[in-house]
């Protein structure tokens, strides 16, 4: 038995088709909440969603790529369209650049 669930409950995960964030998307699902996710590759992003329908959750899977402002702004037309409102955001996009923090240009400092 939960000590709490998330029914009623609608969330974005963003890189959510494998490892962690595909763990967090099954345990938001689990847990009840309704789930966007999304990813870079539209066909991971078409099995994982079909994996999570087929065992009756409520998932819906887009192709997204949140650095481009314009993938940004068709996400949240999709949650004002769909839903009107989010309740919970998990950013688990994200790339590791291997140096110090200071020596980041703007552009790769964006992209992590």
């Amino acid at each position: 038995m939960n000590a709490w669930d998330l029914k009623g409950k609608r969330a974005l995960i963003t890189g959510g088709t494998r490892g962690i964030g595909k763990a967090i998307v099954h345990e938001f699902l689990v847990l009840g909440a309704e789930v966007l996710f999304t990813a870079r590759h539209e066909d991971e992003v078409a099995v994982v969603e079909q994996e999570f329908r087929q065992m009756g959750y409520t998932v819906y899977g887009r192709v997204a790529d949140v650095v481009l402002d314009e993938d940004r702004t068709k996400l949240l037309e999709w949650i004002e369209g769909q839903w009107g409102f989010l309740d919970i955001l998990v950013n688990n996009a994200g790339i590791n650049i291997r140096k110090r923090t200071a020596d980041y240009s703007r552009t790769e400092y964006m992209q992590v």
